[in-house]
């Protein structure tokens, strides 16, 4: 009896630790096309963020590997937008181009999905607190306590 209390609890142990561990986790991407997150957003009313990336990108590889799984981003984000990130260079970007020039690797949108037209951007990684207060800075644009910059 003793050696199954034991399993049972050492069970529970892990699957405590992994929900835990998922419950801090970091920003939830959509995993779909662009005319779902647009539709999701829509539905949500929540602005979408995007991250157009490139897989070679150095500043791309640590917003992906050390920023977007922040549990503070993920929580702040996921709450806030539909999160979509997209390989700019793939075919599935080639109809976002257009829409949305950029100059560098990575550059971070926050896109209104009604107008489908960019609240605001910034070019670069950024660090955890720093993509907060993006984030924050665009809410506000949103909601009109802001001008676009």
């Amino acid at each position: 009896m003793n050696i199954f209390l034991k399993k049972i609890g050492a069970l529970c142990a892990t699957l405590c630790l992994a929900v835990s561990l998922q419950a801090q986790g970091g920003i939830q991407f959509f995993e779909g096309t662009w005319e779902g997150a647009v539709a999701k957003a829509k539905k949500e009313r929540k602005i979408i963020f995007m991250d157009a990336y490139a897989t070679w990108c150095g500043p791309c590889k640590y917003l992906k590997q050390k920023v977007f799984v922040n549990g503070d981003v993920g929580a702040f984000y996921n709450k806030n937008f539909v999160n979509f990130a997209i390989d700019w260079e793939s075919a599935a970007a080639a109809p976002l181009r257009n829409k949305y020039p950029l100059r560098a690797y990575p550059t971070l949108f926050l896109i209104d999905p009604a107008t489908e037209q960019a609240v605001t951007k910034v070019e670069g990684a950024l660090d955890a607190a720093n993509l907060i207060k993006f984030g924050e800075h665009g809410v506000d644009i949103a909601a009109g306590k802001q001008p676009q910059k």
